[in-house]
């Protein structure tokens, strides 16, 4: 039997009985989901691109939502038909 590795257990899924995990993610549980570094999601953030994030109590937290939507954006722009220029 495998064992996951510990930052995919820290990543909020729905409890026994479908009861929902943390309303939001920590930087490091956020990076964890999405499967990249920290300092990835934290230059993202200075440069104002990938996942919405916020402050709440000083900390800088996700939504699990935003982190699906800005999944969703990046499958739905790498699924686009590639359109390729003529004499290019």
């Amino acid at each position: 039997m495998s064992q996951e590795p510990s930052s995919a257990r820290s990543i909020p899924r729905l409890r026994q009985g479908g009861v929902p995990g943390p309303a939001v993610l920590t930087t490091q549980q956020a990076a964890a989901y999405l499967g990249v570094a920290v300092g990835t999601l934290r230059t993202w953030r200075h440069r104002e691109c990938g996942p919405r994030s916020f402050r709440m109590q000083g900390r800088v937290v996700y939504r699990l939502s935003a982190l699906d939507a800005y999944l969703d954006e990046c499958e739905a722009a790498d699924s686009a038909p590639m359109r390729h220029r003529k004499g290019a």
